[in-house]
Order: C-alpha cells, then sequence, then structure tokens
C-alpha cells in the first residue's frame, strides 16, 4: 500500500520520500532496493526481504502479539542506517522493531541513531565490530558471521584513510580497508595527515645570494638551478597556515616576497594548505626578489708611529761618542807624559 510520493528512480532503486509511506500488505514481498525517507511499516503477519536497504526515515516491524504473528524484515545484502553507501551521510533515522540479517548480509548503523529496545535486543544477537575515528564512534557493523566489507572512506578533512587498526593505540594489527565485519571488536582508523607536496622556485638572477630555504624552520633541499623540495626523508606538510624563510651566503643580503602559481602575492611569506584534490595536495609557490652582494667598507688603515730615532738624533749620538772617545785618548797621553 503506497501513500504519498513513491518513485522509482533511474537507477532501480525504490524510493519513498518524505512523508511518504509504504506498508506492506502482501505475506511475501521482495524489492531489490529501497530507500527510504518516509516510513516502511511492515504490520503483524507481513514479511518483505530486501536486498539493499537505506533509511533515512522510520521502519516500523510490528512485534508478534499473543493472537498475531510479528512483521518480517529481512535484509538480504546490506542496511544502511544513518548512512548512504554513496557519500556516507548522516541521517536522522529510525528503527522500530527486529529486523532479520540472512547470511552474508552487513547492518550499517550509524552512531546516535534511534533503535527502539526490540531493535537493539535484536542487534545484539548478531557478531559486531564498531569503527571508529579519531577516537569517537563511527558506525557499527552487524554480522550473522565474519563478513568482508570495505570501509575505503572516514568522515575527515584533509587527510587520508590509510588502514583500519585493532587497537585505539595502533599497535595493533592492521586489516586493511576491507576488513572482516565481525572479527574484531572494535577498529580504529589509521589516518595520514601528511599529504601536502610543496616546490618552491627562486628568481634565477637571485639565486646566487641564495643558500637555503625552509618551511616551518624544516630545510628544503636544493634540486636545480632554482628549485627547492622538500628533503628526503621529510614528510608532506599537514593541512594550515605555513611559513616560508630564507637565508643568504655569507656576503649578501636582500627582500624577498612570496607568490602563489597563479602570481598572487602572499602575506607575510605564509601560505595554506587544505583539501584533497590532486591540486590541492601539490603546491607550487615562487620566491621573487633582489639580492646583492655586500661590499665591505675599507678597513682603516693605523698611523705609522713616529719614531723617535730620526736623522738629528743619530748624528748626535754619534758626535756624543766621538767626543767620548777623544777625551779618552787624551786622558791616556797625559797619563804617559
Amino acid at each position: 500500500v503506497f501513500t504519498n510520493a513513491f518513485v522509482v528512480d533511474g537507477a532501480g532503486t525504490m524510493k519513498i520520500a518524505t512523508g511518504g509511506i509504504l506498508e506492506v500488505s502482501d505475506n511475501e514481498s521482495d524489492i531489490n532496493k529501497l530507500e527510504v525517507s518516509g516510513l516502511l511499516y511492515i504490520p503483524n503477519g507481513k514479511q518483505i526481504t530486501v536486498n539493499t536497504l537505506t533509511n533515512k526515515g522510520t521502519i516500523t516491524v510490528v512485534p508478534e502479539t499473543e493472537t498475531k504473528a510479528a512483521g518480517q524484515l529481512f535484509i538480504e545484502d546490506f542496511l544502511y542506517d544513518g548512512i548512504a553507501r554513496s557519500d556516507m551521510v548522516a541521517a536522522n533515522p529510525v528503527i522500530n522493531g527486529a529486523i532479520d540479517l540472512n547470511d552474508g548480509a552487513v547492518a550499517f548503523i550509524l552512531n546516535g541513531m534511534t533503535l527502539d529496545d526490540v531493535a537493539k535486543e535484536k542487534f545484539a544477537t548478531y557478531k559486531s565490530t564498531e569503527f571508529y575515528v579519531e577516537g569517537k564512534l563511527w558506525f557499527t557493523a552487524y554480522v550473522v558471521d565474519n563478513t568482508q566489507i570495505d570501509v575505503t572512506k572516514a568522515p575527515i578533512q584533509n587527510a587520508d584513510l590509510t588502514n583500519w587498526n585493532n587497537k585505539a593505540d595502533f599497535t595493533g594489527t592492521n586489516r586493511g580497508l576491507h576488513p572482516n565485519a565481525g572479527q574484531d571488536a572494535k577498529l580504529y582508523a589509521v589516518i595520514n595527515y601528511n599529504i601536502y607536496d610543496v616546490v618552491i622556485y627562486t628568481d634565477s638572477g637571485i639565486n646566487s645570494g641564495i643558500k637555503s630555504v625552509e618551511i616551518d624552520g624544516i630545510p628544503m633541499q636544493w634540486l636545480d638551478n632554482n628549485m627547492f623540495v622538500l628533503a628526503a626523508g621529510t614528510e608532506f606538510l599537514v593541512a594550515g597556515e605555513h611559513t616560508v624563510k630564507c637565508t643568504f651566503v655569507s656576503g649578501y643580503t636582500g627582500t624577498m616576497s612570496l607568490y602563489t602559481d597563479m602570481g598572487i602575492l602572499l602575506k607575510d611569506m605564509k601560505f595554506q594548505t587544505s583539501g584533497t584534490t590532486a591540486e590541492d595536495r601539490n603546491t607550487v609557490l615562487f620566491i621573487k626578489g633582489s639580492s646583492q652582494a655586500i661590499v665591505p667598507e675599507p678597513e682603516p688603515v693605523p698611523e705609522k708611529e713616529v719614531s723617535e730615532w730620526n736623522v738629528t738624533t743619530i748624528l748626535l749620538l754619534v758626535l756624543v761618542i766621538l767626543i767620548a772617545i777623544m777625551v779618552v785618548i787624551v786622558a791616556l797621553k797625559l797619563r804617559r807624559s
């Protein structure tokens, strides 16, 4: 029984729009793909099997009474509750009643979604794995038995999901991006935040004066005539603001400015990194300015000390010596006579 908006999109997915109601009236029904933004209602004694069910609205499975059998909802492949497989976008869905998972089926239940007590009790009978991202529970996967699932992206920004580890301190076993739900009680996202590469070009006219280029105090590697790259063994940058600094070879000075590859002047030699596209991850910058050799001022030549031993002094000394000799000679002659 259909009430209000109910459509089938080009991919063959039946959709119950917001405000719409699908009440199961057949004893047994089958749907390949169903997306619920309104209400899916399974009354007593009715049964429906859905291969892939995405719940963004409300699912109500009426429990048994003393006189009537329970309604039944069977999931053949996937149940996404609060999570859409295509974009992992959270909604605010509700599940009332028990949902049966067939062998090999997986239920993805976003943390914080509304489950009544009957739904909670039913899910507690399955194997499960909780998935944590940056210390917070993201969703729980429920399975009948260990089942491989694809979890290749997570709700993170400016970073890459690289693995899932079964210990919070990441000292456990990595399970890859296709872990087995039910194998571990908890898995934790291994995230790489160092995803930004940077290349800096300098003006050819100032090369002779530049000794080194640094980003946030970390030296870059001179690669070519006017090209600096992140040094081998240096991690890529994280998202945020970064500062470039130049040092000059001894004897040079200059004034430098930092530009983007589009010629935009960046203030205070600082630039920003963010995003995850290929363009975002590869930053190209230019250092422009001028440098010149420092011409040292000539050192003052000390004045020569004026010697007191000038010609006159020497002649007087010689004269004194001659007079002394003559006095000695005269004295000797007088003595002999």
